[in-house]
């Protein structure tokens, strides 16, 4: 007997309604009376509304078949939701084994996701239930459902291409919220190399726009902690954070650089130097390294009283040191320069020279070269053709859903607690 005979047969004994034009059936007795006339208005409300069908069922067991496979022989035997266009949606709670399902019509598809299910599962049913609250975490499930019906109308009744554009779940906005604060990142340094290529950064403009991708990050990471742990992209949210950090140092780095400031003498605002004009306030090897790029001066003259600020700031990436000599950045050593090869068995020998171009100061260093490694042959080479590439490895049948009726397509999301 197949296994598909087997649960056919099981679910013979799924539970059948006592009134067809009720909404909300509670076999499992966890709704208090008056909480089950509210759902059952409610239910009957959006149903007059929108005419979408939502059915509220708690059940004493699942009779040893899974909820997915119990809320969906449920929903093909009820015939939940309109014929023509699907649009049902089933609420399952089987309190004794911890189960639930939201089981939605084809037509509802596009309006009610896998996510969006998920979402308000993990939510706002959850939480209450794992405080043994049955009829609250019902209740707000059933809310929510409700209230994405009554947003789109037209989608609830399940026409054709009647779904919403875009429907957002809290994960979909957190993950929009964290490339906002991406984007964010990457024009602050945009930002900032513009304020540098013009040697001038107002206060103005450094508080803004560093206060803009903070309250844009403090967004993404509060929508991310609304989620579940386990729902949470904290992979995104990391590596966003770090570009943000990044970000804001050296919009902090470029505003200490180029921004305003008060002569150190008299206190009158300073005026920053053109790079041709700072010249005259260098001495002779200032403006070498400049030339060199080891090193960019920057003066800040006082128009007042006339006093000249110069600051330096090293260039690491050039290929000029300090001078162990004459102290100054215009150091700088050759490619090295084999004296003696390495073999297998001797290591070899190599000179550097390097030079000052201020002092003229040379050094002459030596390095020893390791000896070279004996590389072994006929080693195995990995066969790319192991068998295991050829063994039947087994291939998805695409299979259509397991769930065959005829008005629900799996379409929802379950969960236990």
């Amino acid at each position: 007997m197949s296994p598909a005979l087997v649960i056919s047969l099981l679910l013979t004994g799924v539970v059948q309604p006592l009134d067809t034009t009720r909404r909300v059936h509670d076999f499992a007795g966890v709704i208090p009376a008056d909480e089950g006339r509210q759902l059952e208005a409610l239910c009957q409300e959006v149903e007059q509304q929108t005419t979408a069908q939502v059915a509220i069922v708690t059940v004493p067991s699942l009779d040893g078949v899974t909820v997915e496979e119990y809320a969906t022989e449920l929903f093909k035997e009820w015939g939940i939701g309109k014929r023509d266009v699907n649009n049902g949606i089933l609420l399952l709670v089987a309190p004794n084994e911890r189960r639930i399902r939201i089981e939605v019509g084809y037509g509802l598809e596009p309006l009610l996701t896998d996510g969006l299910c998920g979402e308000i599962r993990d939510q706002a049913i959850l939480p209450a239930f794992r405080q043994l609250d049955y009829a609250g975490g019902i209740r707000a499930g059933a809310d929510r459902i409700v209230d994405v019906l009554r947003a789109n109308p037209q989608a609830a009744k399940g026409y054709p291409g009647s779904g919403p554009y875009l429907l957002s779940t809290v994960r979909q906005e957190a993950l929009v919220a964290i490339g906002v604060a991406i984007a964010a990142a990457i024009l602050l340094i945009v930002v900032s190399l513009f304020a540098a290529a013009r040697r001038k950064f107002s206060t103005w403009y450094f508080v803004a726009a560093a206060f803009a991708v903070v309250v844009i990050w403090g967004i993404a990471v509060s929508l991310t902690l609304r989620l579940q742990p386990a729902r949470r992209p904290w992979v995104w949210l990391g590596s966003a954070g770090a570009l943000v950090a990044g970000s804001m140092w050296q919009h902090w780095r470029k505003y200490r650089r180029y921004g305003p400031r008060g002569c150190s003498k008299c206190g009158t605002p300073f005026e920053l130097l053109g790079e041709q004009a700072d010249d005259e306030h260098l001495n002779e090897v200032q403006r070498l390294e400049e030339k060199i790029g080891s090193v960019d001066y920057d003066v800040w003259y006082c128009p007042a009283c006339l006093h000249a600020d110069t600051e330096a700031y090293i260039n690491y990436f050039s290929n000029f040191s300090r001078c162990p000599k004459c102290q100054y950045r215009t150091f700088k050593e050759g490619p090295q320069q084999t004296i003696r090869a390495a073999t297998t068995l001797t290591s070899g020998l190599a000179r550097v020279e390097g030079r000052c171009v201020h002092c003229n100061h040379k050094t002459l260093r030596e390095i020893v070269l390791p000896r070279l490694a004996v590389v072994s042959s006929g080693g195995s080479s990995g066969s790319s053709f192991g068998s295991s590439s050829f063994g039947g490895g087994s291939s998805s049948s695409g299979g259509g859903s397991s769930f065959g009726g005829g008005s629900s397509g799996g379409g929802g999301a379950s969960g236990s607690w």
